[in-house]
């Protein structure tokens, strides 16, 4: 699994399963209208979210309680800020729910779709290689659940641009002073390093972020896939979607509490002491990247491991049918 893979990515246009899939999806044809519809999506997701901030920030600033030239005035509207753009990535993270039923859904009918509409014989006596068969599938259902993947990654990269904008440029705007930005000058100007290094973190942080869902459809549609290898019945292709999507989000649970154990708790109280006692935030500073950056590359590979897993049992399944 590559960090981001469109659904035409290795030129899938020239599988003629593909090919089939793709002129049913109308948006999606020919590929420069896909391109187009996706900046269409990222365009309006963003304009509505800033267009609603705007106007709490209008009626905020108007309902504020204390007047602009008590310093309280600030500190007021930076909290609402806050509130409102961690109420925004509450629901794009609680969205992913919708996204795993969906990437499941649509993986479940790849297969199994294949077997209920009679094709899956003729299309083990054509010429197409098992493995170019099951990319091509994959890759369709990964373009018929791009379009709520694109509005969630869109939902997510508003938070953080926009998120950016409310809190280094428009506190300016409506009350004339911004201390976070005065805050970070002085913290770069007396320690530049650590400073750049806060920096990458919050670029690691926002950039898997905002990447996630595209690393979670691509292995749910994969698993989908696989249910719908060894599932015929419908009904019971739905349970297992149900039951494998609360199985991926409970492996989930157990890597995060393994990650705050290695991390926080064994690796964090062996360098607690130096970090302390040390001079600079040079050290913490360092340790919170590697932190991140180990756990950037772990949700990078749960999913890429499961995909790659759900894969070679659809292959495996394939070859057993023969």
């Amino acid at each position: 699994m590559k960090l981001f893979q469109s659904p035409y990515a290795d030129d899938m246009l020239r599988h003629p399963l593909f090919h089939l899939d793709v002129r049913a999806v109308s948006w999606a044809w020919p590929p420069r209208r896909f391109w187009q519809y996706s900046r269409r999506i990222l365009l309006v997701v963003h304009v509505a979210i800033f267009l609603l901030w705007a106007l709490l920030s209008v009626l905020d600033a108007a309902n504020n309680p204390f007047g602009p030239a008590d310093y309280r005035f600030a500190q007021y509207f930076l909290v609402n800020n806050v509130n409102f753009f961690y109420f925004v990535m509450f629901v794009a993270i609680a969205a992913n729910t919708l996204l795993d039923f969906r990437s499941l859904q649509l993986g479940l009918k790849t297969i199994n779709g294949e077997i209920t509409a009679g094709r899956w014989d003729l299309l083990r006596l054509t010429a197409l290689h098992e493995r170019g068969i099951v990319r091509a599938k994959h890759a369709g259902a990964r373009l018929r659940v791009w379009r709520i993947t694109m509005v969630i990654v869109s939902a997510r990269l508003a938070t953080v641009t926009i998120g950016l904008f409310a809190t280094l440029v428009a506190p300016y705007l409506f009350t004339g002073e911004n201390v976070i930005t005065e805050g970070l000058l002085d913290s770069f100007i007396q320690e530049p390093l650590p400073m750049l290094i806060v920096l990458l973190i919050g670029a690691v942080t926002a950039a898997v972020y905002v990447v996630e869902p595209f690393w979670r459809m691509q292995a749910m549609t994969a698993l989908g896939m696989a249910l719908s290898a060894h599932i015929q019945n419908a009904a019971l292709g739905m349970l297992a979607a149900v039951g494998g999507m609360v199985a991926v989000w409970l492996l989930q649970v157990i890597v995060v509490i393994t990650l705050v154990l290695i991390l926080g708790v064994v690796l964090g109280s062996l360098l607690a002491p130096v970090m302390i006692y040390a001079s600079s935030p040079l050290g913490a500073t360092m340790y919170i990247l590697f932190a991140c950056v180990v756990t950037a590359l772990t949700i990078y590979g749960f999913y890429s491991l499961l995909e790659i897993l759900s894969l070679v049992r659809v292959l495996r399944r394939i070859d057993k049918a023969h």
